[in-house]
This record gives C-alpha cells, sequence and structure tokens, in this order.
C-alpha cells in the first residue's frame, strides 16, 4: 500500500534572542510512512527551510539584517529485504541584506553534513588563530548502503553503512 504524497508547512520558530527576532518555516513533501521510512520503495524526503533575522534593538545584540535558505533532500530504494541505498543532498545561501553576515551565522561544513571531520572541520579558516571562518554558501551530498549485521546486531537494531559525503 502506497500513503499518498503528503505536504506540512509552517512555523518552525518564532523566537527572540539578544534583541534579534529569528522566523523559521519548514515546508515538508514526502511520500512515507511515519512508523517506516522504507514501506514505500523508493522514498524521498524534502524539506526547504527560510529564516529572517530582524534586529529588534539596534545597538543590543546584533545589527545585521539577514536572509537564510537551505534545502535538502534524500532518496531512499530498498535493493533487498534490509538493504537500503540513499543519496542526499542539502544547499544553502545566507544574504546579509547590504551588510555583513556575522561569523557565527556563517555556513560551517563538517559534522553531520561531513562525517569524519569535526563540525567547521572543513573550509577557510582564520591565518591568524585557525578558527573555522565558514562561508555564506553550504552545499553537500551523500551516497549510502545500509545493510543488516544480522545476529545479535540485529535484534539491537543495528546496521552497517557504506557511505560517501562530499
Amino acid at each position: 500500500q502506497f500513503k499518498q504524497w503528503s505536504f506540512s508547512s509552517g512555523i518552525q520558530s518564532a523566537t527572540v534572542t539578544g534583541g534579534t527576532f529569528n522566523v523559521g518555516m519548514e515546508s515538508t513533501y514526502s511520500r512515507l510512512y511515519p512508523e517506516n521510512l522504507y514501506s514505500n520503495n523508493p522514498a524521498w524526503i524534502n524539506s526547504l527551510q527560510v529564516g529572517l533575522s530582524q534586529p529588534l534593538l539596534r545597538g543590543f545584540g546584533t545589527d545585521v539584517n539577514y536572509l537564510r535558505a537551505i534545502a535538502a533532500g534524500s532518496w531512499h530504494h530498498e535493493l533487498a529485504d534490509k538493504w537500503v541505498f540513499s543519496l542526499g543532498g542539502k544547499a544553502g545561501a545566507i544574504n546579509g541584506l547590504g551588510e555583513n553576515v556575522p561569523l557565527f551565522e556563517h555556513f560551517m561544513a563538517g559534522g553531520r553534513d561531513l562525517r569524519g571531520f569535526e563540525f567547521g572541520g572543513v573550509g577557510p579558516r582564520d591565518q591568524v588563530t585557525g578558527d573555522a571562518l565558514g562561508g555564506k554558501y553550504l552545499l553537500t551530498n551523500s551516497a549510502e548502503l545500509s545493510f543488516p549485521l544480522g545476529g545479535a546486531m540485529e535484534e539491537l537494531g543495528v546496521n552497517g553503512l557504506l557511505f560517501v559525503d562530499g
């Protein structure tokens, strides 16, 4: 049985932090059963997040207006029983709306987006301190194969995973 395509959208967060108003919105399109990611073959997960930062009190906290957008998607196909091939990607951009974007708002590659590297472990660095500088754009992709390990590992819900991230 196939679940019909579904769409959900809404304000993910609206917060005031350090004198800055941030709005986060997420829209998700999916063709999935919530209890089992791979019950539909193939399965798609797509999302779009858009955030706008607007200083409420100029001079306190940050004084920068900026717009940030992130699009992500993944595709999963069960090749055989519990053998799942997946492709995924993520793209992001941030614009200071005529102003410089604060360093702490830059995209940092590594961590969950690029396994094998610590968060902020990939990208330009300050020549004096060696600190990660991040960037105004982010593009990542991955391919992976998940497979059962059998025996006690399967009973514990542990799978093997081969992956390539870029």
